[in-house]
């Protein structure tokens, strides 16, 4: 598991991480893998080294699925159609994304059609389109021919589901349906309930995915309904390939490559779409959008604006900066009221500074955030008394929610499916008149005096 630094290279570092990442695609050969090296593979490692062995709880494997007959009145989460009549439509609450770009869904009485075309920025320089039909169970599945042609079917509503990425479990459980869940990425999940499933072997491990593809030999053995996969580098597109080719549901998620915290938050939907829980989910979102609403208006309806930036120390002397308006950290400093001096509407990068290059840009910066937790590392305090936000104690980090034994960090969990309360606190810091005795949940002061 990697440090806070390391799972913050979807803004720092990583073109270097898709160099490493494409040259292990090289040598590995994920492109060329066939169903019998895979469980070749998965043969000689059980009998090297021995196999973690896992009891599914909850009754995921063995989910009834009873039978429903004419019109529906909600989706059916959990039943099959029987006597399907083509002229019903088995889908009658609908989402659509609000604030999302990457994907979009449309409806067509008995499945839906489910595209994801990601924008290029620094962290999809190589952007995939992809099509998926989601056919409500107990009915017929359209031709894929026209515009459907080489898309992915995938019968709903799913039962078992792997995932891994922990913002994607955060969804799930949010929606109700942990349960459901088979395997996710290891140990290191914040949710204390999930992880006790994990602790007692009722969840198996397929990898986190900011590192690497998911171990497919795993999710072989389990063929869960669906693979909710994260797609952030080559090999995971790869991979994902292959693992349809083996017979997977793999579905992409790239909720950590929009651009705004609601539209990233918004993927809740995406994930109700394979559950059939659109109800659900619009309520759900409908919540943090109204809460994202009530404090943005409480937070910018000031004139007095204090300036705040985002920077996370990389070392060598640079920084990553919040700059581009494609940075939801951006988005956070101007939704709760703050002046980013290091803002560049024509940035589609996060910004790559010199301690000078900063220093000369936001040296007078009131508020410094980071996520860096320890400022081991730095440069000289010589160089950091420079820093207004340094000398007067105004450098926060997010990992106060943080269980650093496991480790397990909630900022990539609730902090991203409820971004209300990131944008609560970050309000509360710079306007804290506006909200008096708020106890900070994510954000506490960075020690600057440790060496």
């Amino acid at each position: 598991m990697s440090s806070v630094l390391s799972r913050s290279s979807n803004m720092s570092g990583m073109k270097r991480e898709k160099t490493e990442q494409a040259e292990k695609t090289k040598r590995t050969g994920w492109g060329n893998l066939s169903v019998c090296l895979i469980f070749s593979v998965c043969f000689v490692f059980s009998l090297l080294t021995g196999c973690r062995t896992y009891t599914l709880d909850g009754g995921a494997r063995n989910l009834n699925r009873p039978s429903f007959r004419g019109a529906p009145g909600h989706n059916l989460a959990g039943e099959c159609v029987e006597g399907f009549d083509p002229s019903i439509d088995y889908f009658p609450d609908k989402v659509s994304p609000k604030h999302a770009r990457i994907y979009s869904v449309s409806y067509h009485g008995h499945y839906k059609v489910v595209r994801l075309n990601p924008p290029r920025t620094d962290q999809e320089e190589n952007p995939v389109a992809d099509t998926m039909v989601l056919v409500q169970c107990g009915t017929s599945a359209p031709s894929l021919r026209g515009d459907l042609a080489g898309a992915t079917i995938i019968e709903t509503p799913v039962r078992t589901i792997a995932a891994n990425d922990n913002i994607d479990v955060a969804f799930i459980n949010r929606l109700g349906q942990a349960e459901r869940l088979v395997a996710i990425g290891g140990r290191e999940v914040y949710n204390e309930q999930i992880r006790r499933r994990w602790d007692e072997k009722k969840l198996a491990s397929i990898g986190f995915a900011w590192h690497e593809a998911p171990n497919l030999e795993v999710v072989l053995a389990y063929q869960p309904d669906v693979l909710f996969m994260r797609r952030a580098v080559l090999t995971q597109t790869e991979a994902m390939r292959v693992a349809r080719r083996l017979g997977v549901k793999a579905a992409p998620t790239l909720a950590r490559s929009e651009s705004t915290y609601l539209a990233a938050a918004e993927w809740i939907k995406y994930i109700a779409l394979f559950l059939n829980e659109e109800r659900r989910a619009e309520e759900v979102f409908s919540r943090v959008e109204e809460e994202c609403t009530r404090i943005r208006n409480l937070a910018v309806a000031g004139t007095d604006k204090p300036r705040a930036i985002w920077v996370n120390y990389e070392g060598g002397g640079f920084w990553r900066t919040a700059r581009s308006p494609y940075d939801l950290r951006a988005h956070y400093l101007e939704d709760a009221g703050a002046i980013n001096p290091l803002a560049d509407e024509h940035s589609l990068i996060s910004g790559r500074l010199s301690t000078e290059q900063l220093l000369k840009l936001a040296g007078d910066a009131d508020y410094w955030i980071t996520e860096n937790h320890t400022i081991q590392g730095w440069p000289d305090k010589i160089y950091l008394q420079q820093f207004k936000a340094y000398r007067t104690g105004r450098i926060y980090h997010h990992q106060k929610r943080t269980n650093f034994e496991v480790p397990a960090y909630d900022w990539y969990e609730t902090g991203a499916e409820r971004p209300g309360l990131v944008l609560k606190d970050l309000s509360a810091l710079f306007h804290p008149e506006l909200f008096p005795g708020h106890t900070q949940l994510f954000f506490e002061t960075l020690k600057t005096e440790e060496r």
